[in-house]
């Protein structure tokens, strides 16, 4: 037998071995297997198994696991790290999810403001509208610390950009405002139903009263809804002059 007969021989014979090793040695479950079998779990059934399956699909950079292992909930406190929250936020912020850069914002402490604000901004620009209503907040307060000057004209552009997502808030709150006639007279030409689709969606969300009474010229004493449009006004719109004379009116 040649030399060259020999090592086509010995390769195939190589491959086969390797082949049904693979066959005869047990599959390392996938990432999405594991957060699977933890799923199918009962909160109740075998806690140990059901925790440590979620650790090693959060570990494999698994995202809904890495944001699962940040909710206290689904965690032993004796085995709750004081950082664990942040790490495990950021570490899925840092795989791009919008959902865990807004919780990065607004839940995680952190010296760095700069890297704080940037995942918001990350969560905006993948159109996740509770970062872009934030961001509108921001620039109609003002906030120092990230260097936002005050500026009402772009926090409208946000939270019109929150609005087209479908944000309940945001839609309730533009059309507060088209009720207090906020928008420019230029703006109410260009949409001239835009502010009343707002309220029809969010009422479809049921997420807020019907149309408040009182924004149609009853006593803001004898409206049920007084107090809720009084803490959407502050919170987005804190130093518009219309909104903050509506709001003293309300206490009269």
């Amino acid at each position: 037998m040649s030399v060259k007969s020999a090592l086509i021989i010995s390769g195939g014979v190589l491959a086969f071995a390797l082949g049904v090793y693979r066959i005869a040695s047990p599959r390392e479950p996938s990432p999405e297997e594991l957060y699977r079998q933890y799923m199918e779990l009962s909160p109740f059934e075998q806690f140990e198994q059901k925790e440590e399956l979620l650790k090693k699909a959060a570990q494999a950079s698994y995202v809904p696991a890495m944001r699962q292992m940040a909710d206290h909930n689904f965690l032993s406190k004796s085995d709750l790290k004081p950082d664990e929250y942040n790490y495990w936020i950021k570490k899925a912020a840092d795989h791009g999810n919008p959902q865990a850069q807004y919780e990065a914002f607004t839940e995680c402490v952190s010296e760095n403001a700069s890297e704080i604000f940037s995942y918001l901004v990350q969560a905006d620009r993948q159109s996740y509208a509770p970062a872009s209503l934030e961001l509108g907040r921001l620039h109609a307060c003002g906030a120092e610390e990230y260097g936002i000057m005050r500026d009402e004209g772009k926090a409208m552009e946000f939270y019109q950009k929150a609005a087209a997502l479908n944000h309940p808030e945001a839609l309730y709150l533009l059309y507060l405002m088209e009720k207090l006639e906020i928008p420019s007279r230029e703006e109410a030409k260009r949409h001239p139903d835009a502010y009343a689709r707002y309220l029809q969606q969010a009422q479809q969300q049921k997420a807020f009263p019907i149309m408040p009474p009182c924004m149609d010229g009853e006593d803001p004493r004898n409206c049920q809804s007084e107090g809720r449009i009084r803490e959407v006004l502050k919170t987005y719109l804190p130093q518009n002059p219309k909104a903050v004379e509506w709001i003293q009116k309300s206490y009269r």
